[in-house]
């Protein structure tokens, strides 16, 4: 498998922490708002460490770093770990003020938000720029926040622009789904 940047969530690590490891890939971590729970954080490839021109967070849910790609251009990329929908709408709303602090902390030609959002954005609803026909399942109220967002911020859901199969679509599944109850 070929990568260049890695973004983590539930890094569960204590403090904030910038390392070269033995591999000569760079890891970054942040810890949660509980010691050894949550936490963000990036795996660097080797052959991109010499272009990292920052690297920090904004919080215990977003993290952020800036990558020179050439003279002229540089690359923001933004991790983010949001959280459940046991956790009040206060926090989401909080960890959204977050991703727009790191997006507009610094000017970069390029930005790329990614992340665990523990939502679901569903298929496009009419009149959606930002998304594409090729979301799945249904839309629920963390998935309208985020769409919400999306459109406010100028950002693009690529995952939907792609035709998947529909085993594709999704990365995890409750385990309460299979309960016969």
């Amino acid at each position: 498998m070929r990568w260049s940047i890695i973004g983590l969530s539930e890094v569960r690590r204590e403090g904030e922490d910038t390392v070269i490891l033995e591999s000569g890939n760079l890891f970054y971590h942040r810890e949660g708002d509980h010691l050894s729970q949550g936490g963000v954080g990036f795996i660097v490839h080797k052959s991109l460490v010499n272009n990292v021109v920052k690297i920090g967070s904004v919080s215990t849910r977003v993290a952020y770093l800036i990558l020179r790609i050439s003279k002229r251009y540089s690359l923001k990329v933004i991790q983010v770990y949001a959280p459940t929908s046991a956790h009040p709408d206060e926090e989401v709303e909080e960890m959204y003020e977050d991703i727009s602090k790191a997006m507009h902390s610094s000017k970069t030609h390029y930005t790329v938000l990614m992340g665990d959002f523990n939502a679901k954005l569903g298929t496009r609803e009419s009149g959606e720029l930002k998304l594409r026909k090729f979301g799945a399942g249904q839309r629920n109220r963390r998935g309208q926040q985020l769409a919400d967002f999306m459109e406010k911020e100028g950002l693009f859901m690529m995952n939907s622009f792609f035709q998947k199969r529909p085993h594709r679509k999704w990365t995890w599944s409750s385990p309460r789904r299979f309960d016969k109850k």
